[in-house]
């Protein structure tokens, strides 16, 4: 068994590297800005200072999605992120699948018409705090990407092999299983990936993985390691902003935080097959 694995291992990679040959043709840099996000909620009494720096407001959430919107910016998917040159676009992820996603994040971004994608750890669905099948499914019907954020949410690099397979491949088949589809996207635990890890991820099928690296820009040739803007709680609007866009958020008229209004669009209330 271990040795029909080294033999897929080097035959994938042999082809990844034919791949990669023949992307090279294709380098360009595509300015939209991927934004991380874990929690949309208010912060627990006892919550320690990672989960606070991890937790956004509802609050603070809708006025950075406000703003964006009023900027005449709208969301694309990570699929849809090398298609072609974009103007006024960004991409919103959420990390480990918590369950707030659906609760605070979801009715949000619906009203302004824009969409996101969820990288789940399988491990963690439907158990307390996280989203189930059920909302997985509801979030995808409504235009959401599901990517996988691996099995058990273990740092790769510190895995052998066997074991970094095990996270990476195991993780998109149980989603695919379940979603009646492939899965495209992972996203690296904590962010921590090595050249190894990179293969594996190719080999397992996926078309490409975000990490923790800063930055708004990404080339194509880097759709394995893609870098996104991480949003931290207590985010000043004028920073966000300033994060996000750039240089292009000065050419923007400033907006006053205390004019900002919802765009008029329904949101139909959540309910699971259980209530």
């Amino acid at each position: 068994m271990l040795s029909r694995f080294y033999f897929l291992f080097s035959l994938f990679i042999s082809i990844g590297l034919s791949l990669a040959s023949t992307n090279s043709d294709k380098e360009f840099v595509e300015e939209v800005p991927i934004l991380m996000y874990h929690h949309v909620r208010i912060p627990p009494p006892q919550a320690k200072r990672l989960e606070k720096i991890l937790t956004v407001t509802p609050s603070d959430f809708f006025q950075q999605m406000n703003a964006l919107y009023q900027a005449g910016y709208r969301t694309i998917s990570l699929n849809q992120l090398f298609e072609k040159k974009w103007e006024k676009r960004f991409i919103i992820t959420f990390d480990d699948g918590y369950k707030d996603v659906i609760q605070e994040a979801y009715p949000i971004l619906e009203s302004f018409g824009f969409k996101a994608t969820i990288f789940v750890i399988t491990n963690e669905i439907g158990k307390p705090g996280h989203l189930d099948w059920w909302d997985i499914k509801f979030l995808e019907s409504q235009g959401w990407e599901v990517g996988s954020h691996t099995v058990s949410h273990q740092n790769l690099c510190h895995l052998s092999m066997q074991n970094q397979w095990k996270e990476i491949y195991q993780s998109k088949v149980i989603l695919e299983k379940a979603l009646g589809h492939k899965v495209y996207f992972l996203s690296y635990p904590a962010g921590r990936f090595n050249e190894q890890v990179i293969n594996l991820v190719k080999m397992a099928g996926y078309k490409g993985a975000v990490s923790t690296l800063p930055g708004r820009e990404n080339k194509i040739e880097d759709i394995y390691k893609l870098k996104r803007v991480r949003v931290n709680g207590g985010t000043p609007l004028s920073y966000f902003m300033e994060k996000v866009l750039g240089n292009q958020a000065k050419r923007n008229t400033k907006i006053s935080v205390s004019k900002l209004q919802r765009p008029t669009r329904s949101v139909s209330p959540l309910k699971s097959p259980s209530q």
